[in-house]
């Protein structure tokens, strides 16, 4: 595995790390201002929207042998998940671990598989884990 990868996997995960315990110290704090807990149960569900939405195209492209991704991701999370943030937060975390094993076991050329997307064009998994931990250093910044 190359160190870019390597570096790109340790990211993802110490990223989910740090936001779950941002957003759940934030939850917690009863003397938090109201809009800070707003703003952290905004941001757990966004996660979960956008880990499932990464973790759809993922599986799809290490899966599958299709040319096109699927469209689902703003079709039917177009609100995000259903829940309370303690749910979002572990149905983030929950998936991040399971992209983080998936990319693990990937071999260079399963990093670069690609696929049409309607908005975006071609993607990579590469592309795709890149945009995640992208994703985590913005809510992070929203949060701070």
């Amino acid at each position: 595995m190359s160190d870019n990868r390597r570096w790109l996997i340790k990211a993802l995960r110490e990223a989910a790390n740090e936001l779950q315990d941002q957003i759940g110290r934030t939850l917690m704090d009863n003397n938090a201002p109201a809009e800070a807990r707003q703003a952290a149960a905004e941001a757990a569900r966004e996660l979960a929207k956008q880990e499932t939405i990464a973790a759809h195209q993922i599986a799809h492209l290490v899966f599958t042998d299709a040319e096109d991704l699927p469209l689902h991701d703003y079709e039917w999370l177009e609100d995000g998940p259903e829940g309370t943030p303690w749910d979002h937060l572990r149905h983030y975390g929950d998936l991040r671990d399971q992209i983080i094993s998936v990319l693990a076991m990937l071999g260079d050329e399963e990093w670069e598989r690609m696929a049409q997307h309607r908005f975006r064009d071609d993607l990579t998994i590469s592309h795709i884990a890149r945009c995640a931990h992208n994703h985590d250093l913005e809510t992070a910044a929203t949060l701070a």
